[in-house]
């Protein structure tokens, strides 16, 4: 979904506000629920959540069974390969994205009237010498600051590290604790407290249970997350749909506060409540397509960002001749600059079509290939680090990258 917002922000911006002016009536696609694709917030937020929980589900069952001693073990480890996990793939998608600027695969891009392109699209350095010392900076202002030139989206890379580490602090403060004191310590992080009521009693029979009520709590608990999720960033006073819980934010939310900010966040938390609650949902959401989709996801968010502004920019506006515009700035100045027009929307459509096709095509690829040695990498350094002589396979062979793909059995994550 999140690069679903980034194509919006490129060819239908109109989509980003919840209507076409104050006294518009919302188009279809600017409906609340409809409008979540032109959104990327509300997703890196509902993945933050979900990953916490997920990170959180192992040592919680652990320390709820009394091995508390296991459960700091698990997160220990836990905890040094998410790094590894977040930070390799990371970096090798950046250099990728480096290489492609530097020898002019963005300059397409660059002149084009997507916006979105046009504004990631990084101008080459002036050297190699500069480039080399441009990348390094990159790097360490992605997990600084959050901000990456060649390859914007990588911002939330740092948010989701942060999160994962407020979520290992928290399961330290309440490993020792009593189950029926976990909840008290954690209801600030809402993965860890989704993993805790996961594992409680009263949630395993509501999730169970054939009752209408208990069928449709949950379902009521998504619908409504996904409207939270919905609430625009930009003008929600001109949607009749947001513009009450704009004014109740305003009054009620600290001056400071950002408001999407706290709706967007607010129903991440409901959705993935509801889908914990709901038995059904997440039946329907451990459909092998959406098991595939997810196994790709994380390549799909590093390389859409390199393979739009490359492969997308040189397909839709390769071909085409700049033309000179007029941009209005703020202050009534008026700038004038060549810029390739996109061409029409059906040509657009077939075109984003393919491109979807090429992406999961890579990104599996990636997956197949790659993936392997990250995870070889990874597992070779917290060997290093808590002592251990190294990973083997059941069969007693040591672990080591060769290619061929992925080795998943007894829960190993090798490379065959």
């Amino acid at each position: 979904m999140v690069i679903g917002s980034h194509l919006v922000l490129c060819f239908a911006r109109s989509l980003v506000f919840p209507a076409a002016g104050p006294d518009v009536l919302p188009t279809f696609f600017q409906l609340p629920i409809i409008r979540l694709p032109s959104q990327g917030l509300p997703w890196v937020l509902l993945f933050v959540t979900l990953s916490s929980y997920a990170v959180a589900l192992k040592p919680v069952k652990l320390s709820r069974s009394g091995k508390s001693g296991d459960a700091l073990s698990s997160l220990a480890s836990s905890c040094f390969r998410r790094t590894g996990r977040l930070f390799i793939p990371s970096v090798v998608a950046t250099i990728l994205s480096w290489f492609l600027c530097q020898v002019g695969a963005y300059e397409i891009g660059r002149s084009s009237d997507a916006w979105w392109i046009s504004e990631t699209s990084r101008e080459p350095s002036h050297s190699w010498v500069t480039a080399f010392r441009d990348l390094i900076n990159c790097i360490i202002d992605t997990w600084t600051i959050g901000q990456n030139s060649y390859d914007q989206p990588q911002w939330t890379l740092l948010v989701i590290f942060q999160a994962s580490m407020l979520t290992y602090t928290l399961l330290l403060a309440t490993a020792h604790a009593q189950s029926k004191h976990h909840l008290t310590g954690i209801n600030v992080a809402a993965g860890v407290l989704l993993a805790e009521l996961s594992q409680h009693p009263i949630t395993q029979q509501v999730s169970s249970s054939r009752s209408l009520p208990g069928k449709l709590l949950p379902i009521l608990l998504f619908i409504t997350g996904l409207y939270f999720c919905s609430f625009p960033d930009h003008h929600p006073e001109w949607s009749p749909y947001f513009s009450p819980l704009l004014r109740f934010g305003l009054k009620h939310f600290p001056s400071s506060a950002f408001v999407h900010h706290f709706y967007n966040g607010l129903g991440a938390h409901l959705a993935a409540l509801g889908i914990v609650f709901s038995s059904p949902l997440m039946r329907a959401l451990s459909h092998p397509m959406f098991l595939f989709l997810g196994s790709i996801s994380f390549p799909i968010y590093l390389l859409q960002g390199p393979t739009i502004r490359s492969v997308l920019s040189w397909v839709l506006y390769g071909l085409g001749s700049p033309v000179l515009q007029n941009e209005h700035l703020e202050g009534g100045t008026v700038i004038s600059k060549y810029v390739r027009p996109a061409p029409g929307g059906l040509a657009v459509s077939v075109v984003l079509v393919f491109y979807f096709c090429f992406l999961f095509w890579v990104s599996r690829l990636w997956s197949m290939y790659l993936e392997p040695y990250f995870a070889w990498a990874t597992q070779q350094m917290e060997a290093y680090v808590f002592g251990q002589q190294g990973h083997t396979l059941p069969n007693g062979q040591f672990a080591s990258p060769k290619l061929g793909g992925i080795d998943k059995s007894n829960g190993y994550f090798l490379p065959k």
